[in-house]
């Protein structure tokens, strides 16, 4: 690995373990259900993509959406680190909205053959999920005959943590064109919730502090498959399969009450801390079609089943997701030795995701469009710096929801060297 790639891995893992330590991504509402707002997933790269993934494999990149497709790199040892910043316009009806912004790292990982024949390992790390978000309410207060009383309890919530992932990837080349991996993965972290009510024509409040642990094992398994269509062109077919078990998730409630009144009767918060809180399975398909070293175009499919996910709160917010996503990435000359832009990949995709979120009787939808461009760097071009913006929304401003559009930015490094290369002498 030549000087200025290490110089580069360097620099990004401080500005990684800087981000590691700050206070999370932004502050939004959608944070506070469950175990929080899930991250972007894929890296650099997928996101310019759409976050398509499951059928596209690439010796010089890591593609973690499917642990199958590591195993087509079997010769190059691969650095991949990640951050990306966000800003976030948040309107409600009625209201003239804001902006907040905010930046996490968004992955660390690193590749490396275990033979040069079928077997390739990957270890790394990234955030899961994100909870930052206070919020107000009024909760009305129902009388013993059903009729709604003069009082009410006004709600002010602090909610802060979120989930890591933390992993181990193996992917496997097998005869007859096709690999398979397996992806096992700890998921890890705690959300802290704080609940201040106090009961309106009254000096009387609650304070109930929350702090939820979660321990998750992730299993995905992935499969792929290539065909030759003709010279010079593929077509790669990719499917993932995702399960989870509990490993010691607990529900810890500490409430303090002072000036004390009843607040279970209008809002169940004191849930059981014995309850087993397991991820939801997940299913995803994907289709690539290659032109090699010229272009590629994917689709992505993903179904995830949300309604059987159970949280320490919030248990009725969830419904099945669905995710499609389109990307395409284009080269105008791999080989080119003169004119560095025709080395450069350009990037463009869209994702639609119709995600778990049911609020008010209403899905909260989320889309956008991406575009990038990686940029090789070092003698060899092997290793690249990546730069993807995304630009969509989330949310609606019906049944009194809130909505969001969103612009976000990822800077990634790819570090790559050929290792396990035998070289003869003249």
């Amino acid at each position: 690995m030549n000087k200025l790639m290490c110089n580069l891995f360097f620099l990004l893992s401080i500005i990684v373990f800087q981000f590691a330590h700050s206070q999370g991504l932004t502050n939004t509402p959608y944070g506070q259900f469950g175990i929080g707002d899930i991250e972007p997933i894929g890296n650099t790269r997928l996101n310019a993509l759409g976050s398509t993934g499951y059928a596209i494999p690439n010796s010089g990149y890591l593609n973690l959406l499917n642990p199958a497709l590591s195993a087509y790199n079997r010769t190059n040892v691969i650095f991949d680190a990640g951050v990306y910043m966000q800003n976030i316009g948040i309107k409600s009806a009625g209201t003239n909205g804001q902006h907040i912004t905010g930046a996490n790292i968004h992955y660390f990982n690193i590749l490396m053959p275990v033979t040069s024949k079928f077997w390739t390992a990957t270890i790394g790390l990234s955030p899961y999920s994100s909870a930052n978000t206070q919020y107000t309410e009024t909760n009305s207060i129902l009388n013993e005959d059903g009729t709604t009383s003069a009082s009410s309890v006004n709600r002010k919530a602090n909610i802060s943590g979120g989930l890591t992932k933390v992993f181990m990837a193996h992917g496997f080349k097998l005869p007859k064109n096709f690999a398979i991996g397996i992806n096992i993965a700890y998921v890890f972290g705690n959300i802290r919730r704080r609940y201040e009510d106090r009961l309106s024509f009254s000096d009387k409040y609650s304070i109930l502090n929350k702090r939820e642990i979660f321990k998750q094992l992730e299993f995905t398994f992935g499969l792929s498959y290539f065909k030759k269509l003709k010279k010079d062109y593929n077509l790669y077919v990719g499917a993932i399969a995702s399960v989870a078990s509990d490993a010691g998730s607990v529900d810890s409630v500490r409430t303090s009450l002072l000036n004390q009144f009843d607040i279970s009767y209008y809002r169940n918060d004191n849930v059981s801390n014995n309850k087993r809180v397991i991820m939801p399975p997940k299913i995803g398909l994907g289709f690539a079609i290659e032109k090699a070293d010229k272009y590629n175009i994917a689709f992505d499919y993903t179904f995830q089943k949300w309604s059987s996910f159970s949280s320490f709160t919030n248990d009725g917010f969830y419904i099945d997701s669905h995710r499609f996503s389109v990307g395409a990435e284009m080269v105008p000359n791999y080989n080119s030795v003169k004119g560095y832009l025709n080395r450069v990949a350009y990037r463009a995709g869209f994702y639609y995701y119709l995600s778990p979120l049911n609020i008010n009787d209403t899905r909260i939808n989320e889309f956008a469009g991406s575009f990038g461009m990686g940029l090789p760097v070092g003698k060899s071009y092997l290793s690249t710096l990546n730069f993807t913006a995304q630009i969509g929304q989330r949310g609606t401003l019906s049944n009194n929801l809130v909505q969001e559009t969103f612009i976000r930015f990822f800077f990634g490094i790819n570090i790559n060297d050929r290792w396990f290369i035998k070289y003869k002498l003249d």
